[in-house]
């Protein structure tokens, strides 16, 4: 009897250590997670720990410019959300240090690190990317696909091939890759040389239609190197941009070659969200950063909330002062454009459907550059599959791939291609500018 005792009061302890370790281990309970933002050249080492300070905050890690320039620089942290500190304004604090020590309000910004699904106002006509749900629950619709026979270069632009199993039938293109021209630019251009960053939820590495056009990417979210699509959706993404053409997805029993609008840009895969759309949003501005400092030409943004954001803005203009430039959603509440794709140094993209007109989906305001294919998209999908969606989501990257091939040709930075692109332009017949901005861009027209 005594050696049982003894025995479980030996466990008992043991387990109660093990409780205590875990405890160090883990995040305070009720914790709130904060983004603290510092205009460049006003963050020294002093000022961060007094803002650390009046925050009552533990920091948990930082998001620098590694030039050490201090162009950019945050601090994620964590403020313990207790019945004492809940009083505590956290916004008031740059008021503080502003009438105290003499720091602007502009130098000193804070903010929720929120967490939020990224892609509820960007893609699937609005519908939630809910837990286990189908394609069909997603507004997704699955297509088999159908091997076409490699030619000798899997990255040479795809021509017109027989359909598998013999037969005259050619598979056609599909509908937005053919709205925006994008064969007529292929003799020039198909955008060798151009890096795009595709900030979303991964892509699938080893889908056969991406083969040789993905270079490299990240996974912000879990700080490794496996950029591995679990979502589908950026999978998708990237096939818009850069599919190389090599097999046709059945649509309706017709072939339909699934290729991209320039499929020799080198793909960048940065992961940051996860399997149902998720993320923080220092995971975005950490996505958009790695992009800048990793020498992006173009980075699409398929992904927004409606709740605007220091860091973000701040990352975004990062981003496009290193020569990047970014592309992005207007979003899918048919309403106001979110964010990022809002802000000025943004070029927003609004959605069409095949017959020219708006979608319904399609978030409008002046902030709208231009429109593009958004509405039943066929691309690629994760496991080496094909589906059709819809969605600003889908519209953006046509626009970023658009982009690609103004670089190709020579235009640098987010003035020049803008400009590239604006004169490639043309409005839509019946439409707004609010809801189209300057148009329908042409490839063709992109050509020196």
């Amino acid at each position: 009897m005594r050696k049982d005792n003894s025995r479980r009061l030996g466990l008992l302890k043991a387990i109660s250590g093990l409780l205590a370790v875990l405890v160090l281990l883990s995040p305070p309970a009720h914790a709130r997670r904060m983004i603290i933002s510092y205009r460049r050249g006003t963050a020294p080492k002093s000022l961060r720990d007094r803002v650390l300070q009046r925050l009552r905050a533990s920091k948990l890690f930082d998001i620098i410019d590694p030039s050490g320039g201090s162009e950019y620089m945050a601090q994620v942290v964590e403020v313990p959300d207790t019945a004492e500190t809940s009083q505590v304004q956290v916004r008031s604090v740059s008021t503080m240090l502003s009438k105290e020590e003499g720091v602007s309000s502009d130098d000193v910004q804070i903010e929720e690190d929120f967490w939020t699904n990224w892609l509820n106002g960007a893609s699937f006509q609005q519908t939630p990317f809910l837990e286990g749900a189908s394609l069909g629950d997603l507004g997704v619709t699955p297509l088999s696909g159908r091997t076409m026979k490699p030619g000798p270069d899997n990255r040479q632009a795809p021509g017109p091939k027989p359909a598998p199993g013999g037969g005259n039938a050619k598979p056609q293109l599909p509908w937005g890759i053919a709205r925006v021209n994008a064969p007529a630019a292929w003799p020039v251009t198909k955008g060798a040389g151009v890096k795009v960053c595709v900030v979303d939820t991964g892509v699938d590495p080893t889908h056969p239609d991406l083969a040789g056009v993905i270079a490299g990417g990240a996974n912000i979210i879990a700080g490794t190197d496996d950029f591995t699509d679990d979502n589908g959706h950026g999978t998708h993404v990237a096939g818009t941009i850069a599919a190389t053409g090599r097999y046709a997805a059945a649509v309706q029993g017709k072939p339909t070659l699934v290729v991209g609008v320039a499929p020799q840009v080198s793909i960048y895969a940065v992961k940051v969200m996860n399997a149902q759309g998720q993320g923080r949003l220092s995971d975005i501005v950490r996505g958009m950063m790695w992009c800048a400092d990793h020498k992006a030409n173009v980075m699409n943004l398929s992904l927004g909330s409606d709740t605007p954001a220091v860091a973000e803005e701040r990352a975004v203009k990062y981003a496009e002062e290193h020569g990047v430039v970014p592309i992005a959603a207007s979003g899918n509440t048919g309403k106001a454009v979110g964010y990022p794709a809002a802000y000025p140094e943004v070029i927003a993209v609004g959605a069409s459907d095949a017959a020219d007109q708006v979608t319904s989906f399609s978030s409008r305001g002046p902030q709208v550059r231009f429109i593009a294919p958004g509405d039943k998209i066929i691309s690629t999908w994760m496991k080496g599959g094909f589906a059709m969606a819809s969605g600003t989501s889908m519209a953006s990257p046509h626009v970023a791939a658009l982009a690609a091939l103004a670089v190709s040709q020579g235009a640098a930075g987010f003035g020049q291609v803008l400009a590239r692109l604006q004169a490639a332009a043309t409005p839509l017949k019946g439409l707004t500018k609010n809801q189209q901005g300057f148009g329908m861009i042409d490839a063709k027209k992109l050509l020196r």
